[in-house]
């Protein structure tokens, strides 16, 4: 009897407990929201600087690996062997390919291009608004946290920025191949159902 009892109550928790697992290896956002911090080491005209700031980027998801993604970054920064300071902000789009198929971890690549505006202060208290094409191509990885929450503790970027110059303050043309560290936390929303 008591093993009839105990055979009826496994059958009767095996479909909960089988969903459960599915939708814990299969589990895919239709969206995302990521926001925290980067720092971006620069490269222009023989110069180098770094620059930190903060981020916010969202996901919309097509399907269960290919969506479209929007960033936007602001930067103040400070070059140390150059005449000029300010602060940019970057406006990117473009495809994000994630791997949901793991419980724990999801590793993503995306390709982003748009633009990055801002100003910046040279001599005689000069100022330009300066506004260039940006392309970028990276990586991360987010790790899971607690049920919709994860933590992206690396995403890594290769930005390029051709700036135009600005004679009247003082500032040449200036190609800017950059180097962007960021992490943060990411909020998930929605998912394409049980696989």
């Amino acid at each position: 009897m008591r093993r009839c009892v105990l055979v009826v109550i496994f059958l009767a928790a095996l479909p909960g407990v089988s969903d459960e697992i599915a939708w814990a290896q299969a589990s895919a956002p239709k969206l995302e929201i990521c926001g925290g911090v980067t720092k971006l080491w620069g490269h222009t005209n023989g110069s180098k600087f770094d620059d930190g700031g903060g981020e916010v980027s969202g996901t919309f998801y097509f399907n269960r690996l290919v969506g479209l993604e929007g960033e936007f970054v602001e930067f103040n920064y400070s070059p140390p062997d150059a005449p000029a300071y300010g602060s940019d902000f970057s406006l990117l789009f473009g495809p994000h390919i994630a791997y949901h198929r793991n419980r724990w971890v999801s590793p993503f690549a995306h390709a982003l291009v748009g633009f990055t505006s801002g100003d910046a202060n040279g001599p005689n208290y000069t100022t330009i608004d300066r506004s260039a094409f940006t392309f970028g191509v990276g990586g991360g990885v987010d790790l899971k946290v607690w049920r919709l929450l994860w933590l992206r503790p690396i995403q890594a970027d290769y930005l390029r920025e051709p700036f135009p110059g600005g004679p009247d303050v003082g500032f040449p043309p200036a190609l800017e191949n950059n180097l962007r560290l960021s992490a943060g936390f990411v909020v998930r929303f929605g998912s394409f159902g049980r696989r």
